[in-house]
């Protein structure tokens, strides 16, 4: 720590000493340097001024206490920035003690009054001395955690969306909830083996999620296992994807789950193993996505196998049979359409409830209304 002897010496006519309130003010700062002290200065010239050097870390409650105390009566101090002026001696000999922390310059307005604020600065470093420290963090809303949490995330802050998923955990924010957010912070920050390794991957394939969240999982499902190199041949392609475990296979059941092209071709290849054609799904589509010609290419492939082996039409089974049929093969889109027109007997409703529930899609909700109407 840099002892203030050059600051008490010319041209600043104050020394540290017992004698009045300015000067024990200068003595009180010279035996202890560190952390929070104030330098009255005064040259010949002028009246008396004051430098308040504070630990960044409180700088802002520093400033508030300190118009609080000294200003406004004696004082030009009113809370604001107060810069150094480079060809000011006093400003000179505060900048060579600073020592990085911040400065707010205090000066006096009406003559006479310097004693009594440097009487108000001595009060403000004692109840500085003895205020209690928080020792905690102030706690946010929910609504303002996921605010910041939603924030961070679009701005590639990663630290700071961390953090809010943090206060969210803390806050209450449901379990599955917080899984879900964790895995969009590995999708985004830590890449796609981070997503297939979060520990608890297993569980999350097995309960009922957005799309959204489907949707990160099956891109780290095709970057990782299915497509780990560019330009792979449409056989290698389905022999990958034939070695995935059936959690990943089965990640996406319906055209109306697909959100990204990696969704679409997990889709697609499931239809192909079980010898439908996946060549119509692409206009089946609910969201709009870009499709790049690769996976146009291998979707045209799997569609021209399933032509070239397809031997005849299938027999029309009744609806009823039908639909739990669709219903499980995860077919949630063919559910809705064959419903339409159906007699509203009660499995034809409960199997449009159970597939507009797992759609999640407005377009979803509002046939499931129709047929209960």
């Amino acid at each position: 720590m840099i002892p203030f002897d050059s600051f008490f010496a010319e041209p600043n006519q104050i020394r540290p000493s017992d004698s009045n309130t300015t000067t024990r003010l200068a003595e009180r700062s010279c035996a202890d340097p560190s952390g929070l002290v104030v330098l009255p200065w005064s040259a010949a010239e002028r009246e008396t001024r004051w430098y308040v050097l504070s630990p960044d870390e409180s700088f802002e409650q520093v400033r508030e206490e300190v118009l609080a105390h000294v200003g406004v009566s004696y004082t030009n101090y009113r809370g604001q920035p107060t810069p150094l002026d480079a060809n000011d001696a006093g400003d000179n000999a505060v900048s060579a003690v600073t020592e990085g922390r911040a400065c707010i310059r205090v000066d006096l307005l009406v003559n006479g009054k310097g004693h009594a604020v440097s009487e108000a600065f001595g009060r403000f470093l004692t109840l500085w001395g003895i205020r209690p420290v928080r020792e905690f963090q102030p706690m946010r809303g929910l609504a303002e955690a996921l605010h910041d949490y939603r924030m961070a995330v679009q701005a590639s802050r990663s630290a700071d969306a961390r953090n809010a998923l943090e206060d969210l955990r803390q806050l209450g924010l449901g379990v599955l909830n917080v899984r879900f957010m964790e895995i969009e912070l590995l999708s985004r920050f830590d890449g796609p083996a981070a997503v297939l390794d979060h520990p608890r991957i297993n569980e999350l394939l097995l309960v009922s999620r957005p799309a959204l969240v489907t949707d990160l999982l099956a891109q780290s499902v095709d970057q990782i296992h299915i497509r780990p190199e560019s330009n792979l041949g449409l056989e290698s392609i389905k022999d990958n994807f034939g070695q995935l475990p059936d959690q990943y296979r089965m990640l996406l059941t319906s055209p109306g789950q697909v959100r990204s092209q990696s969704g679409l071709l997990l889709l697609a290849l499931q239809y192909a193993e079980r010898g439908e054609d996946p060549s119509t799904l692409v206009a089946r589509l609910v969201a709009d996505i870009e499709i790049d010609d690769q996976v146009h290419q291998i979707i045209d492939g799997l569609g021209a196998e399933i032509e070239e082996t397809t031997t005849g039409e299938d027999p029309t089974p009744d609806i009823n049979s039908r639909l739990r049929e669709l219903l499980s093969k995860g077919a949630y889109d063919e559910v809705l359409t064959v419903a339409e027109g159906a007699d509203p007997v009660f499995e034809v409703v409960h199997s449009v409830l159970f597939a507009a529930k797992a759609l999640d899609s407005i377009a979803a909700a509002k046939k499931a209304l129709d047929m209960l109407a």
